[in-house]
């Protein structure tokens, strides 16, 4: 087991990744005439990033009976699902990707990680001394 502050800052440093990822991917859909195909491997990217974190932090709050999981995962599942209509409206007759969409995705995916993401790291301080490997 890693002390809890050890998976925060691990934690820490996975949301810090994520946020680069979309911070990249908002200045690629910025440009009129971005590359689709490179729009696609980066938010497929960011999916396979998403899923791995989602499914450590899952694990870790199932470990713990965090009180709060079903919000949680559903807040994740949501993501998701977000992420995949984006790829798959990018390889559909249209592919194109509203500036809109993604800014909002990424807001509300800033909001989960300042309150659920938060909320959890301060159950885990409080309530372990240890966080489950």
């Amino acid at each position: 087991m890693a002390p809890a502050t050890d998976y925060m800052k691990m934690n820490d440093t996975e949301h810090a990744w994520l946020d680069c990822a979309c911070e990249e991917m908002s200045a690629l859909i910025s440009q009129p005439d971005y590359n689709k195909r490179t729009a696609i491997d980066a938010i497929t990217k960011l999916k396979v990033a998403m899923l791995l974190h989602y499914a450590e932090e899952e694990g870790i709050m199932k470990k713990v009976c965090y009180p709060h999981m079903r919000s949680h995962k559903r807040s994740h599942d949501y993501f998701l699902t977000k992420v995949s209509s984006f790829i798959t409206n990018l390889t559909g007759a249209s592919a194109d990707l509203s500036g809109d969409d993604w800014t909002e995705m990424v807001r509300l995916l800033d909001n989960h990680v300042r309150s659920h993401d938060h909320n959890l790291a301060e159950f885990l301080s409080s309530t372990h001394e240890t966080a489950p490997s």
